[in-house]
């Protein structure tokens, strides 16, 4: 009989200690959740549509991590969605987006609030996973991954049509690739990201002519243009 009340005890005393230990942890899991939000965002790179713009994201980022009730902002690799991770003073959601929102508006990002549970779920099951999210000034790793696309498509197409010799690209292209990088990571709206978009053209031009002179970088300015229209065209 006395081993039998032991028995009992024991299995009551562990109940217990379990029922404990798990409202702990059950309370600490709670306290411990994140308030993110997902918005769908068309910022893939125009130039380099497998990427996300870094240089379109960045400002946005830059003002939403800021914000004293903003821990994070990440952008996916593809430039399709946002994600803001509210900090550990912000609990409701509302708050949250109307600031999000306000932000998206000043620098003309289309944005729409993921409200569909699965789509949600399917998002947080590799949000933060490197190489496939960025956060905050880590969207410059995908500016210089566009910069290096940009420079190989700079020269490939004069390449091709035997304008340069391998040699010259290749130098051409490297001189393309140090400017972009530096450009592209520059802080700036999305207009005059745009504005600048001729100045980028004018610099790519000069790198051009210092290499092979202003003779042969006229011809390849004139076949750029010329698939630049026949691209036009056939949109």
């Amino acid at each position: 009989m006395k081993q039998r009340m032991e028995f009992f005890l024991t299995v009551i005393t562990i109940s217990v200690l379990a029922m404990t230990f798990g409202s702990a942890c059950n309370k600490h899991e709670v306290a411990g959740k994140e308030l993110v939000s997902f918005y769908e965002v068309p910022l893939a790179c125009g130039a380099a549509p497998d990427i996300g713009c870094g240089s379109r994201a960045k400002p946005v980022f830059l003002e939403l991590e800021n914000h004293e009730n903003i821990k994070e902002a990440w952008l996916n690799r593809a430039g399709t969605v946002i994600a803001v991770v509210g900090g550990s003073s912000m609990t409701d959601g509302k708050e949250l987006a109307a600031f999000v929102e306000s932000v998206f508006k000043k620098y003309d990002v289309e944005a729409i609030y993921v409200v569909d549970k699965n789509r949600r779920e399917e998002l947080m099951s590799d949000f933060r996973a490197e190489g496939k999210w960025y956060k905050g000034v880590d969207v410059d790793k995908l500016s210089l991954e566009e910069a290096g696309l940009l420079a190989e498509k700079a020269v490939k197409f004069a390449r091709d049509a035997k304008l340069v010799d391998e040699q010259e690209a290749a130098a051409i292209g490297f001189d393309v690739n140090d400017y972009l990088k530096k450009d592209l990571v520059k802080v700036r709206t999305c207009d005059e990201l745009c504005a600048s978009e001729e100045e980028r053209h004018d610099k790519v031009y000069d790198i051009y002519m210092n290499h092979i002179g202003k003779l042969r970088a006229e011809k390849v300015r004139r076949m750029y243009e010329e698939l630049q229209s026949n691209a036009r065209q056939n949109d």
